[in-house]
């Protein structure tokens, strides 16, 4: 979805409405290689031209796969997010608006929303990836032969414990400062 700024002057009095689909999968796996499929990209929207400003308002829907961040069983992760850009080319413009919003400059005559889209997807992608089973089994970590996942506030409760417990080969020297400080 490429747009020359002079094909886009034809919708200075309309604006330009978007209903597309399109696929990023190469795009997408290619800038994170967790991904291992993407569904077609489904994007809604409009393009306002107001004086020199170029105003895209997109609606995006896509399904994404990607590993449990718990078990790395794979995930189908369905995102559904708008973007709300604001572009110019004439670098006057930027100063009106910096308070407000952010107003992106275009260094050449071409909007593409491509790259727009694969950055916003990218940047949709939570940090917590679960599978369904997962996700209804929260408390309950990984665990192994000789080994466990535990979450931060039992490692925290066990430091505390673990603080608090006299190692046995110096119990005898905390009798030993006692007897001391008595006979002081």
């Amino acid at each position: 979805m490429k747009w020359s700024l002079q094909e886009l002057e034809k919708y200075r009095e309309s604006p330009l409405k978007l209903q597309e689909t399109l696929d990023l999968t190469a795009v997408l796996k290619a800038r994170d290689h967790t991904i291992s499929d993407v569904s077609p990209v489904k994007v809604q929207g409009l393009i306002t031209l107001d004086q020199a400003l170029i105003i895209a308002h997109l609606d995006v829907q896509v399904t994404l796969t990607l590993p449990s961040t718990r078990s790395l069983v794979p995930v189908a992760l369905p995102l559904a997010f708008s973007v709300d850009e604001i572009y110019t080319r004439q670098l006057t413009d930027l100063d009106e608006h910096t308070t407000a919003e952010t107003v992106i400059y275009l260094e050449q005559d071409v909007l593409d929303l491509d790259q727009v889209l694969t950055d916003n997807i990218l940047l949709q992608i939570p940090s917590k990836i679960l599978t369904p089973a997962e996700a209804a089994n929260e408390q309950e970590m990984p665990h192994g032969n000789d080994w466990q996942v535990i979450s931060e506030a039992d490692y925290q409760a066990q430091q505390a414990a673990k603080a608090n417990q006299v190692d046995p080969r110096f119990a005898k020297l905390k009798g030993l400062l006692k007897s001391d400080d008595d006979q002081n």
